[in-house]
């Protein structure tokens, strides 16, 4: 709805972006966008942003919320989001045999 993606624009201002207990926003964000056939590629970022610099966060568990965000991007192909979404990958999420196929 509006109202998700308006919230999900007003928790990307200035540095609480990557405030770590917004993760769960996010990764239910990524969940909507998915169920509900649109793409935010700032908010997805920010997840694979918040594993980057708050590794802890990141667990094998969350690696299906990390294909989410890949798969989204290679969806808006020409764009380079896909680029730039592996980019931001640490080599724990590379190893990964599901991430090496996307």
């Amino acid at each position: 709805t509006q109202s998700t993606g308006e919230e999900a624009f007003y928790s990307m201002e200035g540095l609480s972006r990557l405030n770590p207990e917004k993760l769960d926003f996010y990764i239910d964000y990524i969940k909507f966008q998915v169920s509900h056939g649109f793409y935010d590629p700032d908010a997805n970022l920010n997840i694979l942003k918040l594993y980057q610099f708050s590794p802890e966060l990141y667990s094998r568990s969350c690696v299906g919320n990390v294909h989410m965000v890949l798969v989204k991007a290679l969806m808006q192909l020409p764009n380079s989001d896909y680029v730039l979404c592996r980019a931001q990958l640490s080599q724990d999420m590379i190893d990964d045999p599901l991430t090496k196929k996307i």
